[in-house]
């Protein structure tokens, strides 16, 4: 699991209702797995929101929902090319990123003195 997958999962996680675990976890793994084998396209995501949603705790499915709008709109856009403060997991520093369009080199730590 990449780190962008692991931050998705514990949030999602944090919101699934107490039984639902192995389900959103299955769930989760599966669309991964797609993610990994470059197959799962933006579209993908509502599949796994529909599915996950009956998951979660009903006051969490809005937030749910949101995250995944959010992701989908970065999907079609790039890591680099939104407004600061537009994530799913909430607001960082644009140093963050892997990478920004105009300049590659953001994200990459500074190297040691």
């Amino acid at each position: 699991m990449n780190p962008g997958q692991q931050r998705f999962h514990d949030f999602l996680m944090s919101m699934v209702q107490p039984g639902n675990e192995a389900a959103a976890q299955a769930i989760l793994a599966q669309n991964f797995a797609q993610q990994d084998a470059g197959g799962f396209a933006p579209a993908n995501l509502d599949s796994a929101v529909a599915q996950l949603k009956p998951l979660v705790k009903p006051e969490a499915v809005a937030e749910l929902q949101n995250a995944a709008d959010r992701m989908k709109q970065m999907a079609t856009h790039g890591p680099g090319d939104h407004p600061h403060g537009d994530h799913p997991f909430g607001d960082h520093d644009h140093g963050e990123h892997m990478m920004h369009r105009d300049d590659p080199s953001a994200g990459t730590p500074p190297a040691a003195a």
